[in-house]
């Protein structure tokens, strides 16, 4: 929980652009200082080094402003754990089987402690059977569960998806 009030507080953009005001108004002035302490062909290789300096640990601080990433994007996206879903999906399949029918489904539904009336579960699960046989098989709740995790993805997490 704390967690997710810390990746949901925004930090001020007032933040970002003083601090990006301040570098870019010293990297400009740096050489004006400098005349008088170093040769002028030193000036431009030290404001160019303490300016990078100064940019890249701007950079740092945007990156650490979002401690948990802005998402992932599709190059780098992590798979599924194929045994963690089948784990899954063998938990809702009961008699083992091999898919997963109405009836299972409402009651793992109701083991998870997800209250489901009966015509609810069986509009979910003609919703995410694909080839209208009334049952669940493992590609399709695997096909399930990549959907869940983008719609958590895009939703910021599990509380903002309620």
């Amino acid at each position: 929980a704390e967690c997710e009030q810390l990746k949901c507080t925004p930090i001020p953009l007032s933040y970002s652009r003083h601090t990006s005001r301040f570098f870019t108004l010293f990297s400009v002035t740096l050489p004006f200082s400098m005349v008088n302490a170093a040769t002028l062909w030193l000036i431009p290789l030290m404001v160019t080094g303490i300016s990078w300096v100064l940019f890249a640990t701007e950079e740092i601080g945007h990156v650490i402003e979002e401690p948990f990433g802005q998402g992932l994007d599709e190059a780098d996206e992590v798979p599924l754990d194929d045994a963690r879903v089948m784990e899954v999906f063998d938990f809702f399949d009961m008699d083992g089987s091999g898919s997963i029918d109405k009836t299972e489904f409402f009651l793992a539904l109701q083991n998870l402690g997800i209250p489901c009336a009966e015509d609810e579960v069986d509009g979910l699960v003609d919703e995410i059977d694909t080839n209208n046989n009334s049952l669940i098989e493992y590609d399709e709740f695997r096909q399930l569960m990549v959907n869940l995790r983008d719609q958590n993805r895009l939703s910021g997490g599990i509380a903002g998806s309620t």
